[in-house]
């Protein structure tokens, strides 16, 4: 959210954090905000990443059924649809292969 201002319970929320950080690691005040700057900036890096690792893989996984599962199965069907199955019944409504 660049350029959105803070709300005045998000600041209080972030002040108390501060504080917290200040009294529990004996920083100055301007030393705990900056930690926990960095911290929730690594947050972020973190889920950039993760989200472009989830990218890949759903990328790859769709490249694998493309290119490796979907044409076998596509032969399969080919050869069911010009074999046509015994015993097999049209279902009303149902397109045709």
């Amino acid at each position: 959210m660049p350029g959105q201002a803070l709300s005045d319970r998000e600041a209080l929320s972030l002040h108390s954090e501060v504080k917290a950080l200040q009294d529990r690691l004996g920083l100055s005040y301007k030393d705990a905000a900056h930690r926990l700057y960095m911290s929730e900036v690594e947050k972020l890096r973190t889920e950039k990443h993760a989200a472009r690792a989830m990218k890949s893989i759903r990328t790859r996984i769709d490249n694998t059924i493309v290119e490796r599962i979907f044409p076998p199965i596509s032969q399969l069907d080919g050869e069911e649809v010009s074999g046509e199955v015994e015993g097999a019944e049209t279902v009303e409504g149902a397109r045709p292969n």
